[in-house]
């Protein structure tokens, strides 16, 4: 466990897990999935309508089950939820080919507002074409540790 400080905090991590790669798996979107997705948001691009490239959206909707992914075991505050998400796009989707997905912890850093201090974590996960590597897309999440008034005594 690393412990670091912020102006007002300490907070303790493993940072043995930052940076390392796990692979998730890999899968291949087929054209009937293509077409449920842009049935369910109304997308009507002849580009994915007509086969041949799925919308990038659909790699966040892509699930392998709980468990794989690194924890760097923060130990801060006593709420952790959601704080956002970003995602980059590099080359076209394509239907029934094999994509691969890894993902790894990105950074751990505190970071002291007006609000007080939070502890966030940043995971990537990316989306590789199976046979050559190359980059398809990524989608980074981060998550918020921090002390809420509700629960301090």
């Amino acid at each position: 466990m690393t412990t670091e400080s912020t102006q007002e905090a300490q907070f303790e991590y493993d940072r043995s897990v930052v940076g390392v790669q796990v692979q998730l798996g890999e899968f291949t979107i087929s054209q009937e999935q293509v077409q449920k997705y842009c049935d369910t948001l109304g997308e009507a691009n002849p580009k994915f309508r007509a086969g041949g490239f799925a919308p990038p959206g659909m790699l966040s909707s892509v699930s392998f089950g709980g468990g794989q992914a690194l924890d760097p075991q923060v130990k801060f505050g006593n709420t952790t939820f959601m704080a956002g998400s970003r995602m980059e796009f590099t080359q076209p989707v394509v239907v029934g080919k094999p994509i691969k997905a890894q993902t790894s912890v990105k950074e751990v850093y505190g970071k002291t507002g007006r609000t007080g201090t939070m502890v966030f974590v940043v995971r990537r996960t990316e989306f590789l074409d199976a046979a050559s590597g190359d980059l398809l897309g990524a989608m980074e999440q981060s998550t918020v540790h921090r002390e809420t008034e509700a629960t301090r005594e």
